[in-house]
């Protein structure tokens, strides 16, 4: 079983769509994320439940080690949205970080447009 600290609290909020909307709200992205790799489930997704911030949700994906796997999908998922919303009118990689752990994920194709647009300048 999955040991994390008592400090976590279960989140209240439904989970479910965001009003008007069709994207997932941000519990249930968290939720399907883990289902994906069979942590003991119930008592990790309580305690990404109970965070306040990005950075504690973070910090329980490095305890049970799966913040790589679950931030490189994060910015897959975003890179598709930004697609989307776009209209596939713009080339698309992601980058997300934290001014607490830095680099959090990347799109595969990230390092080569920064590249390409470093050379442009």
């Amino acid at each position: 079983m999955l040991a994390l600290s008592d400090k976590y609290q279960i989140c209240q909020k439904p989970v479910g769509k965001k009003p008007g909307g069709t994207e997932p709200d941000r519990t249930e992205s968290h939720e399907a994320t883990a289902g994906g790799w069979q942590v003991e489930q119930q008592e990790f997704l309580q305690a990404v439940r109970g965070c306040n911030t990005t950075d504690e949700a973070i910090g329980i994906l490095l305890k049970v080690k799966l913040a790589e796997q679950v931030l490189a999908l994060a910015a897959e998922r975003a890179k598709r949205w930004l697609e989307v919303w776009t209209g596939g009118k713009v080339q698309v990689q992601v980058v997300t970080f934290s001014s607490a752990y830095g680099i959090l994920g990347k799109t595969a194709g990230a390092d080569a447009l920064f590249e390409q647009w470093k050379e442009g300048l």
